[in-house]
């Protein structure tokens, strides 16, 4: 009878109802869509670190890790290897050359790491081949006389070999593909001459109107970004001490979504490294490694009773996982759940103040009546459970509504993806398009803390409702 009758009561005033479970409604939405974005982001984040940039685990020589001289490569190599093709926990692994080097062009320099590998074994462990950007070539498909590299698309942009240059092919593509004759007599302006994007931005914002250059700018930059077959070359220091100057083609340039990888590191064949860095060279300066599936590598902590079997086996080398090859991503996976629950409680938590003056405007509204169910012997109990159902009724109905529509934008996007931020998640290492996700135990989660603040919201109405004097409230 007392679930009857706070169901009923909840209806008595519409309006006011419905408010209430708008703003809940609204609330959970925009919580749990921000949560699942928030989610998707930092899963993104993780599985691109481990399987484009660091692996799970690292083994390198200390002293390398100290000062990073050729000289430093990994001890017992051939034990480690051995014990890694043994380990049943391992996927794959990789060993390469690490070179801090100087990379130069006609036009501009950059520091980078160059990294020696073997192209068919990092295909086991890394997806770095399926970044490739269409039309720049290849991952080390062809043979070359010359020594070849894949460089990253923001190191390619650095060095000028990335440039923008308008034709009147891309503004005959641009006419069919919509754009206005204005924008296309800006663009006639431009013909022929060769920008960075930074150049070509600046001079779109000053021809434009800024409507049309929000609007345009990132369809021009894409349209007339062009790639010059250059070389390169690079300068560092070989095992002898001799300052060593290699050339090299470029016959690929790969975009992943860490702006900062891409800008710092180079891959060039082992074999080709080797030539360069001097007779008395042999060996390597880390090997990476990837675990299987199996143990849900994708948690940090499950990688260590790897990580502490292979520094107990080989106590002469260093074993990193990624607290310490990525500390970024460790501080992401630590608190990215966290983060999560605190922010749905902070969201619930102040939802709960107008959830409790709407329920003291309807005890206040039904002094007389509750005056009346005291007079006629109703305990305190049955007025107690009453209310707080009402309060419990109006936040599920609310909760169940943002649940319902949430997860159904969540599923959406999930497949479609989001970019709110154009690019510019990029410079911090975060892809630009996140794909949402969320979990049965957050969802479980929700539930659970709503109901909680549904029933502590209804405590201060409860004590004012019991308060009320059958006399008093029958008075005139």
């Amino acid at each position: 009878m007392i679930i009857s009758i706070a169901w009923k009561n909840i209806w008595r005033k519409k309006s006011r109802s419905l408010v209430v479970i708008s703003a809940v409604t609204i609330g959970t939405l925009a919580g749990i869509f921000f949560c699942a974005w928030m989610q998707g982001m930092f899963d993104q984040k993780v599985h691109d670190s481990i399987n484009t940039e660091v692996g799970h685990l690292k083994i390198m020589n200390s002293k390398y890790l100290l000062n990073e001289e050729i000289k430093y490569t990994v001890p017992n190599l051939n034990k480690i290897e051995q014990y890694l093709d043994n380990d049943n926990d391992v996927k794959a692994w990789v060993s390469r050359i690490k070179i801090e080097s100087m990379a130069s062009t006609a036009r501009k320099t950059s520091g980078v790491y160059l990294y020696g590998i073997d192209p068919d074994k990092e295909k086991k462990i890394s997806n770095l081949y399926t970044k490739i950007i269409n039309g720049t070539g290849g991952y080390f498909n062809k043979k070359t006389r010359q020594a070849s590299v894949v460089i990253g698309d923001k190191l390619a942009e650095k060095l000028q070999i990335k440039y923008y240059r308008i034709t009147d092919k891309i503004c005959h593509s641009l006419t069919e593909y919509g754009f206005p004759i204005n924008i296309i007599k800006v663009l006639e302006n431009l013909k022929g001459k060769r920008f960075s994007k930074k150049k070509l931005s600046v001079r779109l914002e000053n021809l434009m109107k800024k409507t049309d250059y929000e609007k345009y700018k990132s369809k021009i930059l894409s349209s007339s970004q062009l790639y010059s077959r250059s070389k390169i070359t690079f300068t560092f220091t070989n095992f002898n001490g001799s300052l060593t100057y290699l050339t090299c083609r470029i016959v690929g340039i790969y975009k992943t979504s860490n702006n900062l990888f891409d800008t710092r590191y180079v891959f060039i064949k082992k074999d080709d490294l080797i030539k360069e860095l001097g007779i008395n060279f042999s060996g390597i300066h880390e090997i990476t490694v990837l675990a299987k599936d199996k143990i849900n590598a994708d948690d940090i902590h499950n990688i260590q009773p790897m990580k502490e079997r292979l520094s107990s086996m080989f106590s002469n080398v260093e074993v990193m996982d990624i607290e310490r090859t990525a500390p970024d991503v460790y501080s992401v996976q630590l608190m990215s759940k966290p983060s999560m629950y605190i922010l749905m409680f902070i969201i619930y938590f102040a939802l709960a103040f107008g959830i409790i003056n709407t329920m003291l405007m309807a005890i206040l509204e039904r002094i007389k009546e509750l005056g009346m169910l005291r007079a006629i012997g109703m305990k305190k109990v049955m007025i107690s459970k009453m209310i707080m159902l009402e309060t419990v009724f109006l936040t599920l109905i609310g909760t169940s509504i943002g649940l319902i529509l949430s997860l159904f934008i969540v599923n959406m996007t999930s497949k479609t993806g989001i970019n709110f931020f154009g690019d510019s998640f990029e410079d911090a290492g975060y892809a630009s398009i996140v794909y949402p996700k969320i979990s049965v135990e957050f969802v479980l989660f929700t539930v659970i803390i709503i109901i909680f603040i549904a029933v502590v919201a209804s405590i201060f109405p409860i004590h004012k409702a019991l308060k009320v004097k059958s006399i008093d409230a029958l008075k005139d």
